[in-house]
Parts: structure tokens; sequence; C-alpha cells
């Protein structure tokens, strides 16, 4: 469990994932100076969003294909036949 953690947390660092880290820690700050317990608790989620890469999109996180070989695999698709119809 833990290196689980530690995987996500320290691995594929990208754009969408630090906007979330910075804007998750400026929601929290003004929670706190503003003594709002529901902003704060947004900024905490965001947060965690931001350190454990995970969104509100599933448990896939809505993430595309990295490499070549993952579209090749995913894409099963069969040929498409027509019949003509008089």
């Amino acid at each position: 469990m833990l290196n689980f953690i530690k995987s996500q947390v320290l691995s594929q660092w990208g754009f969408t994932r630090i906007i979330r880290l910075v804007l998750g820690v400026v929601v929290l700050i003004q929670g706190i100076q503003a003594a709002s317990i529901m902003l704060a608790i947004f900024g905490g989620l965001f947060i965690l969003q931001g350190l454990l890469n995970a969104s509100g999109c599933g448990p896939n996180g809505c993430g595309v294909p990295r490499y070549k070989e993952d579209l090749k695999s995913n894409n099963t698709s069969k040929e498409t036949t027509y019949e003509e119809i008089k």
C-alpha cells in the first residue's frame, strides 16, 4: 500500500496535476484566512487530487494512452462489412 502511494506521488507529473496542486494550496490558504471550513475542505481535496494524480473522472483518471503500443493493443475494431439492399 505504501509503495503504491509512493509511486503515485513521485511519478507522472504533468501540467494539470501541478495546476491541481497549486490551486489546492491557494484555496486551502484562502479557506484558512477566511475561516471557511468548506473552502478549506475543497482546498484539501484539490491537494489530494494533485498529490495522488486522481481526478473526478472515475477510476482511470480520464487518461489517454501515452505509447503507441497501448494504442495498438486497445484498437480491437473489426472490419465492417456492408450489404447492398435493393
